[in-house]
C-alpha cells in the first residue's frame, strides 16, 4: 500500500476540489453558453419571421390578395425569395443565420396548414397576418385589424449551421485551455501552499524524534495565530514540563538515597565498633542503634504514604467533617510530646462553625503532620495556635502557627518540596525526614483546597489552609 504523506494529501486535496469546482464551472457555462448562443440564432430567425410578417401584411390590402396568396404557391416562394433579395440588400450581407425559405410555414385563421413544412403546431412561433378592416368580428385582435393567417417558423434545437458549429468548437478549446491552466495553478498553489502548511509539523515531528530521545533541550519556533502554533506551544511546553520533571526525579532519587544513607551509615558504624570491641554492646549502644531504626522507619513510612498520595492509592469517604472537633482530637492525642516539649497550644475559632467537606481520616493525618512537625521544630517554652476562620463564603481558613526558630523568606515557597529542609534551623537531626509538608500538601489539594506557608506572629511558621465547606 502506498504510504502518502501530509504534504502529498495536501496537495491531492486542493487539487481534488480546484478539479471539482473547475468541472462544475465549465460544465456549467459550456451548457449556458450552447443555450444562450443557440437562443441568439433564434433571436435573428425570429427577426425573419417578423420581416416575412409585416412585408406580407402589406402587400395584402385585402380579402382578396389573401385569396391570391393562398392558392397561388408560386406566389408564395416568388415573395419569400424577394423578401429574402430585400433583406440582403438592407444589410449589406450575407447572413448565414437567417432560416432557409423552407423553414416558414403559412397558416390560415383556424392555424391550418397551407405552405412549408408540416410541423407540430406548438412548437411553431407564430405572427397574425392582418388587414385594416372596419368589420368587427371574434377574429379582431386590435380595433380595425382583421387577421387572415399566420406566418409560422420552427425554432432550432440543435446547431446546423456549419459556421456556427466552428465558432462553438474554437470556444470549447478556449474554455479548455482556460480550464487546463487554472488546474496547472491551482498545482503550483497547492505545492506551496502545502510546503509552508508542513513546514512546522516537519520540524514538529523532527523534534518529537529528539525527545523521544531524551533530548529536553529541544524546542519548534513557529509564531502564529492558528491550530498549528498552538500546538507547538503546547510541544515547548511540553518538553519544558518533562525537562522538569526529569530534573525533579533525579533529585528526588538523590534526595531519597541520602537521606536513606544517614541512618544506614551510623547503625552500620555502630555494629562495626561492636564488632571490632571498640565499643561494648550495652543498653546506650542498642537505644542509639533503636533509634536510628525508627528514624529509618519514619522515612519509609513517609516514603510510602507520599508515593499512595502522589498516585491517587489514599482512599477518600468525604462527607461532612467538624474541623475544631478533628484538631482538639489530635492536640488531646499528642499532650504527652507537647507537655515534654512544654509547648502550650490553643485554638480560636472565628465566626459560626461550619463542618467542611472533607475525608475526617486524612484530615486528621494532615493536621498530625502538622502537629509532629510543630513539636520537632519549635524550640521549649514557646505555643502552637491554631485559628480557625468560618466566615468566608465558600471556605474555611485554618492558620497553624508555631513558635521559632522560623524559616527565612527564600525557604518558605519550597517548605512543600519532597525532602526538602532549611538546614540551619530545621535539620535532620532532629528527626524530621522532610516529606510531611509534601504530604500535608497533597491531602489538601485532594481536598480542592490551598495550602502555603508564611511567617507566624509567634516567631516560627504558619501553615495556612482554605479547605471547602460541606454544601
Amino acid at each position: 500500500m502506498i504510504k502518502l504523506g501530509i504534504r502529498k494529501k495536501l496537495v491531492a486535496a486542493f487539487v481534488g476540489v480546484v478539479l471539482l469546482v473547475i468541472l462544475v464551472t465549465f460544465i456549467a457555462v459550456w451548457i449556458s453558453f450552447r443555450a444562450g448562443f443557440l437562443q441568439y440564432i433564434n433571436d435573428f430567425r425570429y427577426e425573419s419571421l417578423v420581416q416575412v410578417s409585416e412585408t406580407l401584411s402589406q402587400k395584402i390590402q385585402s380579402e382578396s390578395d389573401w385569396q391570391r396568396v393562398v392558392n397561388n404557391p408560386r406566389y408564395w416562394r416568388d415573395f419569400l425569395r424577394q423578401n429574402r433579395s430585400d433583406d440582403r440588400n438592407r444589410r449589406h450581407n450575407r447572413d448565414n443565420r437567417r432560416p432557409s425559405l423552407e423553414r416558414f410555414l403559412l397558416l390560415d385563421v383556424n392555424k391550418k396548414h397551407i405552405y412549408g413544412r408540416r410541423e407540430k403546431l406548438g412548437e411553431l412561433l407564430l405572427i397574425p397576418i392582418s388587414i385594416k378592416d372596419k368589420v368587427r368580428d371574434r377574429n379582431l385582435t386590435t380595433s380595425g385589424d382583421r387577421v387572415l393567417g399566420y406566418v409560422g417558423l420552427k425554432p432550432l434545437k440543435n446547431l446546423n449551421n456549419r459556421a456556427d458549429k466552428v465558432f462553438v468548437d474554437k470556444q470549447l478549446k478556449f474554455f479548455t485551455v482556460i480550464a487546463l491552466f487554472a488546474i496547472a495553478m491551482a498545482v503550483i498553489v497547492a505545492y506551496f501552499l502545502s510546503s509552508w502548511m508542513v513546514s512546522p509539523l516537519q520540524r514538529l515531528v523532527t523534534a518529537m524524534s529528539a525527545l523521544m530521545k531524551r533530548d529536553y533541550t529541544v524546542k519548534v519556533d513557529y509564531k502564529a495565530n492558528d491550530e498549528i502554533s498552538h500546538l507547538v506551544q503546547s510541544f515547548n511546553q511540553l518538553t519544558q514540563t518533562l525537562s522538569q520533571h526529569e530534573k525533579s526525579q533525579q533529585q528526588w532519587i538523590a534526595d531519597i538515597s541520602h537521606e536513606l544513607r544517614t541512618p544506614l551509615t551510623i547503625l552500620r558504624g555502630e555494629l562495626e565498633a561492636v564488632q571490632d570491641g571498640v565499643r561494648l554492646l550495652n543498653q546506650q549502644g542498642i537505644d542509639s542503634l533503636y533509634e536510628e531504626v525508627l528514624r529509618l522507619q519514619r522515612i519509609v513510612d513517609d516514603l510510602h504514604q507520599l508515593s499512595s498520595s502522589d498516585h491517587g492509592a489514599m482512599r477518600y469517604i468525604f462527607t461532612s467533617a467538624s474541623l475544631v472537633d478533628i484538631i482538639q482530637n489530635v492536640l488531646r492525642s499528642q499532650e504527652i510530646s507537647l507537655t515534654d516539649h512544654q509547648l502550650a497550644n490553643e485554638i480560636i475559632k472565628v465566626g459560626i462553625e461550619r463542618p467542611v467537606y472533607g475525608d475526617a481520616d486524612r484530615l486528621r493525618q494532615l493536621f498530625q503532620n502538622l502537629l509532629q512537625n510543630s513539636i520537632r521544630y519549635t524550640e521549649k517554652n514557646n505555643a502552637i495556635r491554631v485559628t480557625l476562620n468560618f466566615d468566608n463564603k465558600d471556605f474555611a481558613v485554618v492558620i497553624w502557627e508555631d513558635g521559632p526558630p522560623g524559616a527565612p523568606s527564600s525557604s518558605l515557597a519550597r517548605l512543600f518540596d519532597r525532602l526538602y529542609r532549611e538546614e540551619k534551623s530545621r535539620n535532620r537531626r532532629q528527626g524530621g525526614s522532610g516529606l510531611g509538608l509534601s504530604i500535608c500538601k497533597n491531602i489538601v489539594e485532594a481536598h480542592n483546597g490551598k495550602i502555603k506557608a508564611a511567617h507566624s506572629s509567634l516567631g516560627g511558621l504558619a501553615i495556612d489552609l482554605q479547605l471547602p465547606f460541606a454544601k
